[in-house]
């Protein structure tokens, strides 16, 4: 298959809700909640036929180990598609820089950096592997589960789907930590835009967190 290919038969599952998620009332939290769980399944078998006909591997390469995604994100790298960011945006940015009062030089800096963007089909793949990344650990850690959180004014990551149950024993005392999967394969990806992107950049992000999974051998 031909990354052609993929662009132009890759299925996305358009989001359910339509304004921020830190505006979602917590009803409306809930129902996002129950809708991405039960896609989660759906989704990440979409991603591994995806992937398997693609770099031409067996489903069973495609296990949901840690392992497996490596070549999840080979595939995705692969076949993500990278477009001008409109002009309209850029000086949206240049405008909010300046009002920041911002030094010409940084602004310039800041713009440039972001004359690159992905396509809107490649996010909707980054969300599917957000999807896959997340079943992957608690297939291989049961201790962990999918949960939310509703405090605005806790994080950035209120109302939305998160892996709950790792701690964090460097420090006493020790703390939990929430791990969102679809956030840090948009920070691998962010790696394509500059080009320093490698197939285990997703990866190495999800041993990070391994090691912060309780009784983990």
């Amino acid at each position: 298959m031909r990354k052609e290919d993929v662009q132009q038969n890759y299925e996305p599952l358009p989001l359910p809700i339509d304004k921020p998620f830190e505006k979602l009332s917590k009803q409306e939290a809930k129902r996002y909640f129950d809708w991405f769980i039960s896609h989660v399944d759906e989704r990440s078998d979409y991603v591994r036929s995806n992937v398997a006909e693609f770099l031409d591997l067996s489903l069973n390469a495609l296990d949901f180990s840690m392992e497996s995604i490596i070549p999840v994100w080979k595939w995705f790298l692969q076949a993500a598609e990278i477009q001008p960011t409109p002009k309209l945006r850029l000086n949206q940015l240049r405008n909010a820089l300046v009002a920041r009062h911002k030094p010409e030089q940084f602004i310039d800096y800041i713009v440039e950096a972001n004359n690159k963007e992905l396509s809107l089909l490649s996010l909707y793949m980054i969300r599917d592997i957000g999807m896959y990344t997340g079943k992957s650990f608690l297939m291989n850690y049961p201790v962990l589960k999918w949960g939310y959180h509703t405090d605005t004014k806790k994080d950035s990551f209120a109302n939305i789907p998160q892996i709950f149950g790792f701690v964090n024993y460097s420090y006493n005392p020790p703390f939990e930590m929430q791990f969102d999967p679809i956030h840090y394969a948009e920070m691998a990806a962010g790696n394509l835009l500059v080009g320093s992107a490698t197939e285990n950049d997703l990866y190495d992000f999800c041993m990070r967190w391994v090691k912060w999974v309780p009784n983990n051998k």
